[in-house]
Order: C-alpha cells, then sequence, then structure tokens
C-alpha cells in the first residue's frame, strides 16, 4: 500500500499533504509537532477522525479514497471506477484500510525502537564478554532441566492424583448403582412371578365368570410389569450417571478409578522426592545463570540472539569510541531492518511513517539508517519526519533523481540551511501551517 496524499479537514482549515511514491521527507517541525502529524498520517488509514481524509493504492494498483466528512460517516471510493468501495475498507462497522488490507504491523518507527534494539545491543556485548563455553555449558543445563521439568510436568498431568471431591462422587455413583442393581435382582424375580400369576388368574375368571370381571387383575399385571420395567431404567440411569462423572475427570471406567488410586499410593512417595530434587536442581541452576548473565537476561532471549552474541565474541575487544559508536550504529540499523521485515511480510506491504529516528544518532547510524530506507524504497514507502540537515541534504539528493520529495511545513527546518551543488535545481514543496 502506497499513501499518496492525506487531508487534515477543519472548520476553519484545509491542509493537503501529498506525499512521494517511494520517499518523503518532512521537515520544518518542532517535536510536538511531528509527533502529532505523525499520529495523524498513522490515524489517516485506520480508524481516523471525522477530517481526516486519504487517497492511497494498493499493490494490486487500486486507487481509493477514504472519505472522512466532518458531518457524516466516512466512506472509500474506488478512482478508477468512481464506485463505492466502502464495504471492502470497512472492519467490524468501521472504515478501517489497514485492517481490511490484512496489515496488522505497526506503521510507525519511534525513538522507542531504537532504545529498545540499544538495550538488546548492550546484553548481547555483556554476553560476548563471558567465557562462551561457560555461558552455553550453563544455557544447555538450563534447558535440559526445563523440557525435564515439562516432561515430569506431562506425567503429573497423565498420573495424577484423583482429589477428594472427585473420589468422593465417583464413590457416590458406585453406590446408586449398586443399589439399584439390589433392589432389581432382590425384586425383579419377583415381579415377574406376580405378574405371570394375575395373567393366569385374569385368564381363569374371564373363562369361567365374565371377561370384564378379569380386567382388575390385567391392570394390577400391568402395573407389576411396568414397575419392573422402571427398576430396570433406574439401574440403566444409574449406570449412565457414574460413567459421565467418570469422564468428567478423565477416567474410562471404575477399574480404572481403582488402578489409579492403588498407583497413586505406590508412586506418590517417590514422585514427591523426584520433584523436589528435579525442582532443586532447576532453581541452583536459574540462581547460576541469573548470577552469570544478570536478571534481564532470559534463556530464550539468548538462545535466540546466540549467533549475533557468538559473532560480537569472536571480535578482538575494543574500548575506543569509534567501537563503541559502531556498535550503536548496528543496533538502531538492526531495529529499522526488522520494522522493515516486518512491514513487507505482509501480501500487501504497509508505508514505514519514521518519526524523527536521526537527530539523536552519529552520523554513522544516520547514514546506515538512510540506507535502508534507500534501499527499500521500492518495495514499501517511506515518510521520514525530520528536520535533521543530514537527512534533508540526503533527501535533497534523492529529489533530483526524482526518488524522493521535501515537504516543508515552514520556511526554515531548526534554522538549518542544507546547501546543494550549484548546478543542481531542486523543487521543494513548501507549505505553511
Amino acid at each position: 500500500m502506497r499513501l499518496h496524499r492525506i487531508e487534515l479537514l477543519t472548520d476553519t482549515v484545509t491542509v493537503d499533504l501529498p506525499f512521494h511514491h517511494q520517499t518523503t521527507v518532512v521537515a520544518g517541525l518542532d517535536r510536538l509537532e511531528a509527533e502529532a502529524l505523525a499520529l495523524e498520517i498513522v490515524a489517516s488509514v485506520e480508524t481516523g477522525r471525522p477530517g481526516l481524509s486519504a487517497d492511497l493504492s494498493t499493490q494490486a494498483g487500486r486507487r481509493l479514497e477514504i472519505n472522512r466528512p466532518l458531518n457524516g460517516p466516512a466512506f472509500a471510493v474506488d478512482v478508477d471506477t468512481r464506485g463505492d468501495a466502502t464495504a471492502d475498507m470497512t472492519v467490524g462497522g468501521i472504515v478501517h484500510p489497514l485492517a481490511a488490507l490484512g496489515i496488522t504491523a505497526a506503521i510507525r518507527v519511534t525513538e522507542t525502537d531504537l532504545a529498545f534494539a540499544e538495550q538488546a545491543n548492550d546484553r548481547v556485548h555483556r554476553l560476548a564478554q563471558l567465557d562462551q563455553k561457560q555461558l552455553w555449558g550453563l544455557a544447555i543445563t538450563l534447558a535440559e532441566l526445563e523440557v525435564e521439568v515439562a516432561r515430569q510436568t506431562d506425567d503429573e498431568v497423565i498420573g495424577e492424583r484423583i482429589s477428594p471431591e472427585a473420589t468422593s462422587q465417583i464413590e457416590q455413583a458406585r453406590a446408586d448403582v449398586e443399589l439399584t442393581l439390589q433392589r432389581l435382582e432382590e425384586l425383579s424375580d419377583q415381579s415377574i412371578v406376580a405378574a405371570s400369576s394375575l395373567v393366569l388368574i385374569s385368564f381363569a375368571v374371564a373363562f369361567i365368570t365374565h371377561p370384564y370381571v378379569a380386567i382388575p387383575f390385567m391392570l394390577a399385571a400391568i402395573a407389576v410389569a411396568w414397575r419392573s420395567w422402571s427398576w430396570h431404567k433406574e439401574h440403566e440411569a444409574a449406570i449412565s450417571a457414574e460413567q459421565e462423572i467418570l469422564q468428567q475427570f478423565g477416567l474410562e471406567s471404575y477399574l480404572d478409578f481403582q488402578l489409579r488410586k492403588v498407583d497413586a499410593l505406590t508412586n506418590d512417595t517417590k514422585q514427591r522426592r523426584s520433584t523436589l530434587m528435579l525442582a532443586e536442581k532447576r532453581r541452583f541452576a536459574l540462581d547460576q545463570w541469573h548470577r552469570l548473565v544478570g536478571a534481564d537476561v532470559t534463556l530464550d532471549w539468548a538462545a535466540t540472539h546466540r549467533p549475533t552474541i557468538a559473532t560480537a565474541a569472536s571480535q578482538p575487544t575494543s574500548t575506543s569510541s569509534d567501537a563503541e559508536a559502531a556498535a550503536a550504529s548496528e543496533a538502531v540499523s538492526l531495529a529499522l531492518a526488522n520494522r522493515i521485515r516486518q512491514a513487507t511480510a505482509h501480501t500487501e506491504p504497509s508505508p514505514l511513517i519514521v518519526d524523527d529516528i536521526f537527530s539523536a544518532q552519529g552520523d554513522a547510524a544516520v547514514e546506515r539508517l538512510l540506507w535502508l530506507v534507500d534501499h527499500h524504497c521500492q518495495q514499501l514507502q517511506f515518510v521520514l519526519l525530520s528536520s535533521d540537515p543530514r537527512v534533508l541534504l540526503w533527501g535533497a539528493e534523492r529529489t533530483i533523481a526524482r526518488q524522493a520529495s521535501i515537504l516543508r511545513l515552514t520556511d526554515k527546518a531548526d534554522d538549518q540551511t542544507v546547501e546543494l551543488d550549484a548546478a543542481a535545481d531542486v523543487t521543494v514543496d513548501s507549505l505553511p501551517l
């Protein structure tokens, strides 16, 4: 996705900001103004506010206008067909171009991202100065203990003891089954004999006297048979209830329940001893790990950054300012490279709004950051909010080749003037606010 322009509309003023399809440098703003504009640009391709509209195109070449009037609902228009594209840009009942295009990565890059990178760089160099055999030997030991703890936890889940509450419910269900079975066995035979006798009596009475006289005997036989049938159903219901309770606690049968109780009694002491021993080993290894690397470095983080740590450890040790500057430059460039990787990971690459990450950086870091922008600007769009003279000079050089544009929102940018080659004819947009 590429952003062509945004429109900031209020009751009294309208500001239209055009963007270059590759790189736009926005200059002339102080820190708060730049931050506010960055948030407005991001909002224009998200849910936005009334009066904040955008003109954008997708990777497939579809040109869209996202209109948000001051008074009225937001809507989208296909520029080529002039058809309504609101439904295509709506997610959850709200016009949200980024979400509609499947873009989930953050599109704004700030100094905070670089701060995290510098912190990670400090940890990398701290670990690189340690004995690598001791470091990774301890890491492997701790990882093996973590795996063993996880395996033991799985075994405990599979062979866990039955809780007192579960035992009580299962035993009660078993008692109900046995009670209904006992009643069925004791009374079923008697019911069959009684029902048969009543049927024979009814036939005899009907033959000797009148059939109507036999009706009470037939009804009595039916009642006895129905009662016998109800005892069978009560027994079946008790069995079903017991099976449901067993399944609720992960048991297949009452025999499985009895076997689990026996296993718990025989293995309880051994399992407890093994668990305590393993927990003590893990606690000791984790304590040694924190003593060696510090409490801010986890095993997962160290394993993820192992190639970087190994590379740093193989480099000659240096305390010069040049080496520190090079390390800092590498850290911030890796941070921006990671954000570029996230932006291009989608089917629809997202633009990156780079909110003045340059001013606090040294020349080496700025050079590497701008190289990344220059290298990837054909894959995705960059909007650089910065009045840093180094960025403006770089942007002016790219403007000559029509690879970028500079958008000045005031007459001067931090009272600095960018001097270009006398033969260079550079057009720079200037928009007063």
